[in-house]
């Protein structure tokens, strides 16, 4: 076989390796809504990548055969064939006693260093290149190619599988029916960061994807106003009293309960009782709340809060009653609350809360017994182990074992948290 004859199978097993990568890796980073669509559309080879999705054990063990096989080929003709083109210019430089067998040992290295770094970067690195930044592009053009060599070695796939299957079963293990990559939190805000594209500090867009993955994470308990901190009124309260109230914390929505906080029975809105009390000498008559308020919306405290989020906007509510195990009241939850821990919290001038932690210039941080945990190990970067527990009030309580009094503290880690006020 002459040298340009040679080359060519060279270069063609370069490009063979380097499609088979391509193809491997372009089918699992694909973007799958991105393939549906054009699947959608009529596009035959998207409804390829799809069926090849559904089970990318066989697609990806077509690629590892074609890679295999050009690897092995590439070994057995290219080092040959670059070792022949080397002999001549070594002997030219090499002694002429030692120059014939000198030059064809020492062309053999040189061939095996020359085939490995063209493997490496034409035949390897610069199609993973290509598939992970044209992953759907990549997947259309090579699923066509790569299926027909399927069919062509499918008794040999199927041998394959056989073989792989029964080494598996002796190990205890079994075929996995997808090929997918699970990302945690961290992973998703790690990916979400490097983003930013040398920018220091966060924008808005990322703070808000980064609140939403961990809302994902959030349960009513640990977004609700608990039964401590709730403002309820009795069936029978006065409006002089309700208007009070209303003056004096301003929320938009009161729960009403018969008897005690456990039976709440509805919900009035400030906008009805400003109505009412806009009319003059309305103070001075009878007044029954229950005319004015509507079904309260119960929900368990374990519910996911995205869960919540969805039947708030169903029910067309703005609050909803948190019950716990027992069926007692233990907290409520609004709209708000929720949005605010997606969007983080807007205050108008009228509201004047603190936030959950405020840095004192001592370094000393102030901090809400009502944060929850979670919001506090990613603020300080401390592990706390206790998982019994959603918030910091409720964590030092369960370190003391005993109802917390102001000059109390616990330690964790190289922190103190001492008690403030109760």
């Amino acid at each position: 076989m002459d040298i340009p004859l040679r080359l060519f199978i060279v270069g063609a097993l370069l490009a063979t390796n380097g499609f088979f990568v391509a193809a491997e890796f372009a089918l699992v980073t694909a973007r799958k809504t991105r393939i549906d669509a054009l699947a959608a559309r009529g596009n035959r080879s998207a409804r390829a990548i799809l069926k090849a999705l559904e089970d990318p054990n066989r697609f990806i063990s077509i690629c590892q055969l074609g890679i295999t096989m050009a690897s092995l080929a590439l070994g057995w003709i290219g080092e040959e064939t670059v070792a022949s083109l080397l002999e001549a210019p070594l002997a030219v430089v090499l002694p002429t006693n030692v120059a014939g067998v000198t030059s064809h040992a020492l062309a053999i290295p040189f061939a095996f260093a020359i085939i490995t770094f063209l493997h490496i970067s034409l035949g390897e690195q610069l199609p993973k290149m290509i598939a992970l930044q044209l992953g759907e592009a990549t997947a259309l053009w090579t699923v066509g190619p790569t299926n027909l060599v399927g069919v062509v070695f499918r008794p040999f796939i199927a041998l394959l599988y056989g073989f792989i299957d029964v080494l598996l079963k002796l190990l205890g293990l079994r075929w996995e029916a997808e090929h997918h990559q699970a990302y945690s939190v961290d992973d998703l805000k790690a990916l979400i960061r490097s983003t930013r594209r040398g920018a220091a500090t966060a924008d808005d867009s990322e703070n808000i994807a980064e609140r939403a993955l961990d809302f994902s994470a959030l349960h009513a308990r640990q977004v609700m106003v608990p039964r401590t901190e709730m403002v309820a009124v009795p069936s029978e309260v006065s409006l002089s009293r309700l208007g009070e109230l209303m003056r004096l914390h301003e929320h938009s929505r009161y729960p009403v309960y018969e008897g005690s906080p456990d039976n709440i029975t509805g919900i009035i809105s400030a906008k009805h009782l400003v109505a009412i009390l806009s009319v003059p000498g309305s103070d001075e008559g009878p007044f029954d709340v229950r005319r004015y308020m509507s079904p309260p919306l119960f929900i368990p405290e374990a519910m996911p809060a995205h869960r919540l989020l969805a039947e708030l906007k169903t029910q067309r509510s703005h609050l909803a009653i948190v019950v716990d195990e027992y069926g007692a009241t233990a907290g409520i939850v609004s709209l708000r609350d929720l949005l605010d821990r997606i969007a983080g919290e807007v205050r108008d001038e009228a509201e004047a809360e603190a936030p959950e932690v405020q840095w004192l210039s001592d370094g000393s941080a102030l901090v809400d017994g009502l944060a929850l945990l979670s919001d506090i190990q990613e603020e300080f970067h401390i592990k706390l182990s206790d998982v019994d527990y959603d918030t910091l009030g409720g964590f030092v309580f369960g370190r003391l074992g005993r109802r917390p009094a102001v000059g109390d503290s616990v330690e964790v880690a190289t922190y103190r948290f001492a008690i403030e006020e109760v």
